[in-house]
């Protein structure tokens, strides 16, 4: 992995614990497979490297879209106060 860990400090450390630990019982549930803190960070990296770039752009194109709403209705409301005044 190169470079991603500037991704990763976007987490607190809590949730990447949680995260770490979420990946390591994934693994010995569904796989019977006992891996380790850095094997589990290294997975949480590849994922957040692969789709971390799509999902924030999607939290800000959402973001985006309620602004643009809420700034639709004031300025209606703007409208309706300029026209009975």
């Amino acid at each position: 992995m190169k470079n991603n860990k500037s991704k990763l400090s976007l987490l607190s450390e809590t949730k990447k614990r949680e995260a770490i630990e979420v990946i390591i019982a994934f693994y010995k549930r569904e796989r019977g497979e006992q891996i380790g803190v850095i094997a589990a960070e290294e997975i949480l990296d590849l994922v957040v490297e692969v789709v971390g770039v799509e999902i924030f752009n999607k939290g800000v194109a959402e973001a985006t879209r309620l602004v643009q709403d809420r700034m639709a209705g004031i300025w209606v409301d703007v409208e309706a106060t300029v026209k009975r005044g």
